[in-house]
């Protein structure tokens, strides 16, 4: 059977590989795209699942709420738009309305209505 350094593998046993494979695949209910994926993470890392440093996007205002912060407590009547405008002239960044007003929302700021 061997030729050179490899085996030379007959097609029935080549056949009866891929008969189990699929057998499995279906059986499982899994599609061969994640199958092969899983196995190629496998391979590469020694695990099943990647795991991420982060999840989700980070959020722009993490550095600059120290900023945001002090403005609100030196006038607490301040508008969002004015906030927009001191962030931008002290920090040289632009950042929409609706993104302090969420980031104030999370530091448990509100709004009268």
């Amino acid at each position: 059977m061997p030729a050179g350094n490899y085996f030379c593998i007959p097609e029935q046993q080549k056949q009866l590989v891929v008969r189990i494979s699929l057998g499995g695949i279906i059986a499982t209910g899994i599609s061969a795209r994640a199958v092969r994926q899983h196995m190629s993470q496998w391979k590469s890392t020694g695990h099943t699942v990647k795991h991420s440093i982060a999840i989700g996007r980070p959020h722009v205002l993490t550095l600059l709420d120290f900023a945001v912060t002090s403005s609100i407590e030196q006038r607490t009547n301040i508008f969002l738009s004015e906030l927009q405008e001191a962030l931008f002239i002290a920090h040289e960044v632009d950042i929409d309305t609706t993104t302090i007003s969420r980031a104030l929302y999370r530091k448990g700021y509100t709004r009268k209505k």
